[in-house]
């Protein structure tokens, strides 16, 4: 196998300052590509050292000192959630000190700003759920947020590369015209057709890797601009090729202890003519796979919450989804109407089952399951008159507002 010539060639006119440029690193990420399904954390933290592998006492097995593991109690800066996922498991999860190390490499750091508040501030940064406290889903944004881009090799492979510079690489294409999809700093199908077009477009080998040669032809010609190719191909879908609610396939999605409000809601759907199905999974990720594959038109996820009420569309790394935050609106529209009499805020996030599905997609979070039982007919009768002004189109007011 030969490696791509432009990936392993130097570069005179800029000094990048780091080794994944140099030849022999270069082999190492081929080898690295070859050994589909390692797990992500093994070879793409860019210090794995430091993570906490549950290890006995305070030393590992050559017998280095290893920094105190984190406590787990409920007063802890450090989650004690068990997270499901097989990417990233609890025992990844740092120790204060690697916390805040990352963090202040970030910029999250100011005189007499204690670690909460840091984590605090980095999670509205990053439109993540905000608690003060470093749970497995803050610690992988920490990690993905390390990465600019040209400080790694990116291309397609399993499990697909995730970082902040992958989505500055969709947003220098989607503004220059190449549709790289959703700007969700995943590395998959759509970004590695946008990429190979862009080669194509300025005489590079296509090899659908992004390496310091594209990096270079990126920054020649971009063109700094608000207007994500994206965007404004997802609001022209709105304006003219919206379905009727007969014709939509909705999912709705939760992970676990909500299935009769579910089945409440996809019934109401069924009712005024859409296809509605229910699916759940306790693995926010899996489920939006699940979501996918199902090649639905909406996605309605629910959850349970205490002191919630919020109703929430994708929004991250500098990009809105357009469509999500106008059925959002129109669903909070109607539940705060006087009919239900909700009091339910309209958010931006960026969490896995909204980043991760490919339709148009909402959470609705509404404190518990008893709330929600005891309110499914009006929220599902709210969220029906939301779907039919969704399909009709005009509501494109509410996007800019």
């Amino acid at each position: 196998m030969v490696w791509p010539v432009q990936d392993n060639r130097s570069d005179p006119r800029r000094d990048r300052g780091t080794k994944e440029w140099q030849a022999g690193n270069s082999e190492a990420e081929r080898r690295r590509r070859d050994e589909h399904g390692a797990p992500l954390r093994s070879h793409e933290h860019p210090d794995p050292d430091s993570l906490q592998r549950g290890t006995a006492g305070g030393k590992d097995s050559g017998g280095q000192a290893k920094e105190p593991a984190p406590s787990r109690s409920g007063t802890s800066l450090i989650s004690s959630t068990p997270n499901n996922s097989d990417e990233y498991p609890e025992d990844v999860l740092p120790g204060e000190q690697t916390l805040s190390r990352h963090l202040k490499e970030l910029g999250f750091e100011s005189p007499g700003n204690d670690l909460s508040g840091r984590i605090l501030e980095f999670q509205k940064s990053r439109a993540l759920p905000q608690n003060g406290v470093c749970d497995a889903l803050t610690w992988k944004s920490v990690l993905e947020a390390s990465y600019r881009l040209g400080d790694r090799l990116l291309y397609i492979r399993t499990p697909m590369i995730r970082g902040e510079d992958v989505a500055e690489l969709q947003n220098r294409l989607g503004s220059l015209g190449f549709d790289a999809g959703r700007v969700d700093g995943i590395f998959g199908p759509d970004t590695l057709k946008a990429l190979k077009d862009f080669q194509r477009n300025v005489g590079l080998p296509i090899d659908g890797i992004c390496g310091p040669t594209t990096v270079d032809e990126l920054l020649r010609v971009f063109r700094d601009s608000s207007t994500n190719v994206h965007s404004v191909k997802e609001l022209e879908i709105i304006r003219s090729q919206t379905p009727r609610i007969t014709e939509l396939n909705i999912v709705i999605t939760h992970q676990g202890f909500m299935g009769g409000p579910a089945e409440l809601l996809r019934s109401a759907l069924a009712f005024k003519g859409a296809r509605a199905q229910v699916i759940m999974h306790p693995d926010a990720s899996t489920l939006a796979n699940l979501a996918n594959a199902l090649k639905s038109d909406i996605c309605i996820h629910i959850e349970e919450q205490v002191g919630k009420q919020e109703i929430r569309f994708y929004q991250g790394f500098s990009y809105t989804s357009a469509s999500g935050l106008a059925l959002a609106k129109l669903i909070a529209k109607h539940m705060n109407s006087p009919e239900c009499g909700l009091d339910i805020k309209v958010v931006g996030l960026n969490v896995p089952v909204l980043r991760e599905t490919k339709m148009t997609a909402v959470s609705l979070s509404i404190q518990d399951a008893s709330f929600w039982v005891l309110n499914t007919p009006k929220t599902s009768f709210a969220i029906t008159r939301a779907m039919n002004e969704w399909t009709s189109g005009d509501f494109l007011h509410l996007i800019s507002t």
